[in-house]
Order: structure tokens, then C-alpha cells, then sequence
């Protein structure tokens, strides 16, 4: 995932208080950089657009993050601690041809806690999950460019 050249993140909350999505579509660019787009929206209604960049170095480090995440193949069980918390986070990261069938990694949670741990992870067509901080720590770079 460290050449990753596409990115695009689902980060959804529901629960007690206002509904939030925010969406963050990023590419690579001939620097190294991620640049793109992150929208949020409130209840439905959009907020923030932002354009977004992670420098090179930065790009790397969050592309490190999901590279480093270790697959195993036990089933994917959402951790759930408490109830009106519910996230719905989904991230596609183009990872090239070894997919086979759409060349996307498809990570996705409805875990609580501060890295959201574990992932259900799809790619080339089999299903992993994904426990530790790597993807959590991952999604938290992004959260930060548009809060």
C-alpha cells in the first residue's frame, strides 16, 4: 500500500448529538504528495470543503501506517464498549493489479475506541481483519486536515 496512487475515505458518525459524514478523496501527485478534496457534512448538509494536501513526507507516513497493519484471517467482529456511539468508517485504497478483480483494498469498521480497532479488510476477493492502532492512527492524520 506504500505506492498506493488512490485513496478515498467514508468517515461516518451516528449516536447522540448530530450525524456527521466527512469524505476525503485523495490522489497522488508527480511530488509524492496525497492531494485532494475532504467534504463534511452535518445531519445531511454539507459543511466544509476543503482542498487537502500531505506533503511527500506526510504521504508516506500515512501510506507506512496502512502497509504496517497486519492481516490475519480471523472473522471481523466490531468492538463495541457502550451504546449511542456508532462509527461507520470505510477506506478504498488502490493497491494495483495483486487485487486481481478491481485492484482496491476496501478497510472498514464499526469498532469504538480510539483507533477503531479491529478492520474488516477485503482484498483480492478474501476477507481479513486487522487488529492493532496502524489504520486508526492512519485515519487520524486525515481527520486532522479537516476537523
Amino acid at each position: 500500500m506504500r505506492d498506493s496512487r488512490v485513496v478515498v475515505l467514508r468517515d461516518a458518525w451516528s449516536g447522540l448529538g448530530p450525524s456527521t459524514i466527512t469524505s476525503y478523496e485523495l490522489r497522488h501527485d508527480s511530488t509524492g504528495a496525497l492531494v485532494g478534496d475532504a467534504q463534511r457534512f452535518v445531519e445531511g448538509e454539507p459543511e466544509v470543503v476543503r482542498t487537502i494536501t500531505l506533503a511527500p513526507a506526510t504521504a508516506a507516513e500515512f501510506l507506512g501506517l496502512l502497509a504496517a497493519a497486519l492481516l490475519s484471517p480471523a472473522p471481523y467482529a466490531a468492538h463495541i464498549e457502550h451504546t449511542d456511539d456508532f462509527p461507520d468508517i470505510r477506506l478504498l485504497v488502490y493497491v494495483g493489479p495483486e487485487a486481481r478483480t478491481s485492484g482496491f483494498a476496501m478497510l472498514s469498521t464499526a469498532s469504538q475506541g480510539p483507533h477503531h480497532a479491529p478492520w474488516a479488510v477485503t482484498v483480492g476477493g478474501q476477507a481479513f481483519s486487522c487488529e492493532g492502532s496502524h489504520l486508526g492512527r492512519a485515519v487520524a492524520m486525515l481527520r486532522k486536515l479537516c476537523p
